[in-house]
């Protein structure tokens, strides 16, 4: 009983080395419920010792993770290509492919200075309602795009060079699962401004 209660121990554990990949700590899951089948049928696993069979573990779990994470940088691929399809024609399924709680955040610079401006979930998807309404596409241009895996996601980030302004600037979002599809967790790009607008004085409480 003491080593059932030492696996499921290992489980929060190793659960926690999979820094929130569902897919592999589904696989942990498995592999641990198999283990405890054995140990109640096995006497070779009964007398193997514990530390032997967190390094199997570990190893087991290591291979599923790299997995885990080609195939979610596959659906990255696919699901970035998606997005940059969407944006050209501003279709308004392009609402679909964010969470609902992913803000955006900006960075406002004019070549001298820069100042990042996070718009909150909400009020960013009700600009792009009307940006998508209004059905003019997005001509900016994705360059040196790049995916690496992340705690918790899928790193996508490049240089756009911006249609409107010839100028380049950093861009970058983060996929997460949700359900079987990656969606955007977090946006965040770069605008250039002729001059830099005045900051805004934090509001005073009422008397």
């Amino acid at each position: 009983m003491r080593r059932i209660r030492n696996l499921a121990s290992m489980r929060v554990a190793l659960w926690r080395m999979t820094a929130g990949n569902y897919s592999a700590g589904h696989r942990v899951d498995t592999i641990l419920a198999v283990l405890i089948s054995f140990h109640t049928s096995s006497f070779i696993l009964h007398f193997l010792p514990m530390k032997l069979i967190a390094v199997i573990l570990s190893l087991l779990l290591g291979f599923s993770i790299q997995v885990v994470r080609a195939d979610d940088i596959a659906d990255a691929k696919t699901a970035f290509a998606t997005f940059l399809a969407y944006q050209k024609k501003d279709d308004p399924r392009t609402l679909g492919l964010f969470t609902a709680d992913c803000p955006f955040t900006v960075t406002l610079t004019d070549g001298k200075s820069s100042r990042d401006i996070v718009i909150p979930a909400e009020l960013f998807r009700t600009q792009l309602q009307v940006t998508l309404a209004k059905k003019k596409g997005n001509k900016d241009k994705y360059e040196e795009v790049k995916y690496a895996a992340e705690a918790g996601g899928i790193r996508v980030t490049a240089t756009v060079l911006s249609a409107e302004t010839s100028k380049r600037g950093p861009f970058s979002v983060l996929y997460v699962r949700d359900g079987k599809e990656l969606k955007i967790k977090e946006i965040k790009a770069t605008a250039y401004v002729p001059e830099m607008p005045a900051a805004q004085a934090p509001a005073t409480p009422a008397q």
